[in-house]
């Protein structure tokens, strides 16, 4: 994944949900968070495809302003308590 972090300017990713907890079974996908140095537009949708790819499993992928600006408490709460860092630059 650091490859692919450095090339799209993620300064940092994120992992939380189950995949975070342990609790990731087959099927799961995995839910990230990434930091950008420059918000990467419709871009995202490419970087999530091949983050899957990478990882053989579903992604979804979310920027870090937009956990930021969730309106949704107790989503933010949740996704807040479970993320980890698996790529900071």
């Amino acid at each position: 994944m650091a490859p692919l972090c450095r090339r799209h300017g993620i300064e940092r990713l994120e992992v939380f949900g189950s995949t975070a907890r342990g609790g990731a079974q087959a099927g799961s996908d995995d839910d990230l968070i990434a930091s950008f140095r420059e918000h990467p537009g419709l871009q995202i949708v490419a970087i999530e495809e091949s983050m899957a790819e990478v990882l053989g499993v579903r992604v979804d992928l979310l920027t870090r302003e937009a956990v930021d600006e969730m309106t949704n408490p107790y989503r933010k709460e949740s996704i807040e308590r479970d993320r980890c860092v698996i790529y900071a630059a």
